[in-house]
């Protein structure tokens, strides 16, 4: 919980439960190509990767430092675009270099949403239309894709007509957990689904990741509080 942010000393206090700590904040100078962060992760072994978009949306990869002064471009060789409301993602880069990503694309059986509001187009029709595929990718260190399996069994699981994304991913093992509509799911590195983590049906999960021990923990959410649960992978 943020306790109080200092423009002048360029500080912000961090405080839970049992102690308020002070950061410094530094100030860092970006490639002139990036025009936002979008999300920042920690390898196993401690590499921070960002990912960032250009002024047209394209997605790019960077290793930094930790306060990032140094970034270095993560060679990915896609077309993947962050304007594009019907094709999303969530990624997990790897020690050796390699990115898996799970991709969602949807599709609405042929029928084009308006590029400007229209009072005669029939957006219930374009919504129950709506139809999601699932495919986990592996991209080479060299940034281009060697592998992809389309999820053919993601409709025992997922809500593929609400083209509901899948929101971030983790690899415990040979096992990937994912985490899509609230709910945290098991499956194979050939793409197939296992088995759905048993949560409360009045909870949602918003959160993978993992605690400073390398444990996999959620963030919990109900109608009266949010809480971390850790995440037993042994069965």
């Amino acid at each position: 919980k943020v306790g109080e942010l200092n423009t002048e000393e360029n500080t912000i206090k961090v405080s839970n439960n049992t102690e308020t700590v002070q950061h410094k904040i530094n100030t860092a100078v970006l490639p002139q190509e990036i025009s936002r962060i979008t999300d920042i992760q920690m390898t196993n072994s401690g590499k921070i990767i960002l990912t960032a978009v250009d002024s047209e949306g394209k997605i790019m990869f960077y290793n930094s430092n930790s306060d990032m002064s140094v970034l270095t471009k993560i060679e990915f060789n896609s077309d993947y675009n962050i304007n594009d409301m019907d094709r999303n993602f969530c990624y997990t880069y790897m020690d050796d270099g390699t990115i898996y990503l799970l991709e969602t694309v949807v599709t609405h059986n042929g029928i084009e949403f308006p590029s400007e509001d229209d009072a005669e187009f029939d957006y219930e029709e374009y919504l129950a239309a709506s139809q999601a595929e699932y495919s986990l990718c592996r991209y080479n260190t060299k940034g281009k894709r060697d592998e992809k399996h389309i999820i053919k069994n993601a409709s025992d699981y997922l809500q593929m007509e609400s083209g509901a994304g899948i929101q971030n991913m983790l690899f415990v093992g040979e096992k990937i957990l994912f985490l899509s509509g609230g709910r945290i799911y098991s499956m194979t590195m050939e793409g197939e689904i296992e088995a759905e983590i048993n949560i409360s049906e009045d909870e949602n999960v918003t959160q993978l990741l993992n605690d400073s021990d390398g444990n996999v923990c959620c963030v919990v959410s109900n109608p009266e509080k949010s809480y971390m649960w850790k995440v037993n992978t042994e069965n």
